[in-house]
């Protein structure tokens, strides 16, 4: 991938999966300010390489690094606990203060951090309205501030246009485009739609063929 500046992520003979590994060992490292698509359909682990870069799963093998760096993650909407009575601003608010747990400690400067935020996104209106009654895209452009607010260096995103409508996936992506240009967020998203790392990926890891996991710099994907 890109040379030209210090590695945001460093993986070295990588083995990930639940029990036993999912591939062969892997070897990558992702430049600052590039935007990954990893691609492959439903169960070929994309996820579970997403979860293992940011420490949810641990790696049966070898190094998966992120140096000096603030990991922002943005889970499908489906692994939200829809049972806890969050509000729009909770749910980006507690992103502040991880630590503290369940409404704990927070304070108004957090509040009104998460605002901006959510104002940032269109949905500042939406304040008060709980997570689990909104609108799927709702949902991701809350996620997405809650990923955001905390300034992180390196962005996790699985599958993010899932339930999104074309104007609403259009508008993540320019997002995604804005933040990877001028703030040198590095940014790395999972999908199974080949359409979606055409529009914006400088580099795909694909993960659907033969279960080797390999990369395409843009230019080939271009072809």
């Amino acid at each position: 991938m890109n040379q030209d500046s210090s590695p945001v992520v460093v993986v070295n003979q990588l083995m990930f999966g639940y029990a036993t590994p999912m591939f062969p060992p892997v070897t990558f490292s992702i430049a600052q300010g590039e935007i990954v698509g990893i691609i492959g359909h439903n169960g070929s682990g994309k996820s579970t390489l997403l979860k293992t870069l940011c420490g949810i799963i641990p790696a049966l093998g070898g190094d998966a690094v992120v140096p000096n760096n603030k990991i922002g993650y943005i889970p499908q909407c489906n692994e939200i606990n829809m049972l806890v009575p969050l509000t729009a601003l909770e749910v980006v608010a507690l992103n502040l203060v991880p630590s503290l747990g369940y409404r704990k400690l927070l304070r108004k400067s957090h509040y009104d951090q998460a605002q901006k935020a959510l104002e940032r996104y269109g949905i500042g209106a939406l304040r008060n309205t709980l997570f689990r009654e909104m609108s799927g895209g709702q949902r991701q452009r809350v996620l997405l501030a809650r990923a955001l607010v905390m300034n992180p260096t390196l962005l996790l995103c699985d599958e993010p246009t899932t339930g999104l409508d074309p104007q609403t996936k259009k508008q993540l992506f320019e997002e995604f485009c804005f933040v990877s240009k001028e703030q040198g967020i590095t940014i790395i998203f999972t999908t199974h739609q080949v359409q979606e790392v055409h529009d914006i990926a400088t580099t795909l890891i694909s993960m659907d063929h033969e279960n080797v996991l390999f990369e395409i710099t843009q230019s080939e994907v271009n072809q």
